[in-house]
């Protein structure tokens, strides 16, 4: 156990909490913080449990740099082709090209946030991580604080403008419904992104529960 807690002060920064929960025993676990060691009976963390979890903290704030990246990128690539749209007086058809921009970085930003969730909840369950139990807790913040990892207000409102870009064009009867319910079906898209992420992590949280179950 000495061993273990040392090892761990030495590879972690003094800022790092790790908590390691010791598998297929009902033992304390162990706390590194800020270079103090907080007693325990046992501790089954390795250098490669140490390692993994660094790996996946950075991975998750890799994931929210590059989420951050995506949207301005692809908002970028959406507005110039509005413009180069509007500038060349295209067909309304044509404003199906920037939909599907749209609809790509989404995508993207949606992946990116799902992973990092995951890598959350396991750490939360596989290494008793401190900060993914509390933010879970936490619930709800005051109203006006909240965020939007997915950029759902965004997304829908450059939805609107891609749109009326069409009506601008002087699109028909039929060009406007069959364009329109391609960008409705993007907007449902982005409702049932929305409803799939206030469940997610419940649902991660129980799954990766029977996953540590059966391998304790």
């Amino acid at each position: 156990m000495k061993k273990c807690a040392e090892a761990s002060i030495h590879q972690l920064s003094p800022y790092q909490i790790v908590c390691q929960n010791c598998r297929g025993t009902r033992a304390p676990s162990i706390n590194v913080i800020g270079g103090r060691r907080i007693d325990a009976r046992e501790c089954s963390m390795t250098p490669r449990d140490i390692e993994e979890y660094r790996a996946l903290r950075s991975a998750i704030t890799a994931r929210g740099t590059a989420r951050a990246w995506v949207v301005m990128a692809g908002l970028s690539v959406w507005a110039a082709l509005i413009f180069a749209s509007a500038a060349l007086s295209s067909v309304p058809a044509a404003m199906l090209v920037p939909l599907l921009i749209l609809a790509a970085s989404f995508e993207g930003v949606f992946g990116l946030h799902v992973g990092a969730e995951r890598i959350g909840r396991y750490l939360q369950v596989f290494h008793d991580d401190r900060w993914e139990r509390t933010a879970m807790a936490f619930g709800q913040p005051l109203a006006g604080t909240s965020s939007d990892p997915l950029f759902l207000l965004v997304f829908g409102f450059a939805t609107l403008i891609n749109f009326m870009s069409v009506v601008l064009l002087g699109a028909v009867q039929v060009e406007l419904v069959v364009i329109g319910a391609a960008h409705l079906l993007f907007l449902g898209r982005l409702l049932a992104a929305r409803v799939s992420l206030e469940r997610q992590r419940a649902a991660d949280l129980a799954r990766f529960g029977e996953l540590f179950r059966d391998q304790a």
